[in-house]
């Protein structure tokens, strides 16, 4: 299972409803990063086409509910508990090698393209259990957590669920892990800046992102504008 030793997978820790998925999909717009497809056994797309910009930005923008269906988000965004068709946790148990290795032949697309290495992919995680899951089965993978997040997580669950308020996730801050500070998503200038910061932190000689990222940010980002504050104590200052 050599492709388990690809370094170019991201383990993207984050809280649920903290736009986890968001950054992720922001990122994708680099040349160095494509999202996270639905792949499968079945899927009959050739690998150099999940690198193509236009359908990295067509399968972004198609993460957006219709209107109407905004409380049905998470029918809508790209998976969660799966990696390119691949999981590592059956409920809250992770799978173990043995089992992973039984399941070989529905990953084949999904080994050919992260046996290339060419492109980071991510993997989401919310717990530690979750985080330790994906880095026993990749050794190399980075680790990404997202900090300072009250109040869009917050905002999130406004926009996004009609459900009570469920557990976000818990995790702990570790101190090989590079931090994203995802407070400044509702700040154009900040939240880009950061995002340079972070590719810059990956050693990419091409920091760049393609201009359709700003379609999809001033998209996501008129979700929010309804229910922002303007006061001092905002941690958007």
């Amino acid at each position: 299972m050599r492709y388990c030793f690809n370094p170019k997978i991201i383990v993207l820790q984050y809280r649920l409803f903290s736009c986890g998925k968001f950054l992720s999909n922001i990122l994708s717009y680099n040349k160095n990063f494509i999202p996270q497809y639905g792949l499968s056994g079945k899927h009959d797309l050739p690998n150099e086409t999940f690198y193509d910009i236009d359908l990295k930005h067509d399968t972004i923008m198609n993460t957006f509910p219709p209107d109407g269906e905004l409380k049905k988000w998470q029918d809508y965004e790209l998976g969660c508990d799966k990696f390119y068709g691949f999981e590592v946790l059956r409920g809250n148990v992770p799978l173990t090698m043995t089992e992973l290795k039984r399941r070989d032949a529905i990953y084949n697309k999904t080994k050919d393209l992260l046996y290339e290495g060419n492109v980071y992919c991510f993997a989401m995680a919310h717990t530690d259990m979750h985080y330790n899951a994906w880095k026993g089965i990749f050794p190399l993978s980075k680790h990404i957590q997202l900090v300072n997040d009250e109040e869009i997580n917050s905002l999130s669950k406004i926009i996004k669920t009609n459900k009570a308020p469920i557990e976000a996730g818990k995790f702990t801050l570790k101190n090989d892990s590079i931090k994203f500070d995802i407070g400044t998503l509702l700040v154009r200038e900040r939240f880009f800046a950061e995002v340079t910061k972070l590719l810059t932190t990956l050693g990419l000689d091409d920091v760049s992102l393609d201009d359709r990222v700003n379609i999809y940010y001033d998209k996501y980002l008129s979700l929010y504008k309804p229910y922002l504050r303007d006061d001092a104590t905002s941690n958007r200052t």
